[in-house]
């Protein structure tokens, strides 16, 4: 089964998702996005990463969710391998260096217009099959 990538879908009232990449080898420094954020000032984002493979020597994986806010002024709101150093953090999982299902939940009352997500790699000939979703979420 093929998911459709790089659309904001709506899931039910007040919660989209986007599924940001799908069973995609990552093997070089990758950015997706941008996406219009769909919910309004007060929301949540879990980023979920589901990763399936990993090759290399070495091999590291941070991925980053930033956004622009209405002023345009681009940050980062989480990263999987500095995650105390970001606007929001709530996870802490270093680098992701091995398979498995990694989560960070967001919450913020940053009015962003824009989100996007990147992904860095380490190691040498590093190659990570991932799946990266953001689920947006209004919070009252």
């Amino acid at each position: 089964m093929s998911l459709p990538t790089g659309v904001v879908i709506k899931n039910r009232e007040r919660s989209w998702y986007i599924v940001v990449t799908y069973n995609t080898a990552v093997t070089a420094n990758t950015t997706w996005g941008p996406w219009v954020n769909p919910a309004g000032s007060n929301y949540q984002i879990v980023m979920e990463v589901n990763v399936t493979a990993v090759s290399g020597t070495s091999p590291s994986l941070n991925v980053t969710v930033d956004v622009i806010d209405i002023v345009t002024y681009w940050m980062t709101l989480y990263n999987t391998g500095t995650p105390s150093t970001v606007v929001l953090a709530s996870a802490s999982t270093g680098s992701i260096t091995s398979t498995g299902i990694y989560q960070a939940t967001l919450s913020t009352s940053i009015l962003p217009s824009l989100i996007s997500v990147s992904a860095s790699v380490g190691g040498t000939s590093p190659s990570f099959t991932v799946t990266i979703v953001l689920y947006i979420t209004e919070v009252s």
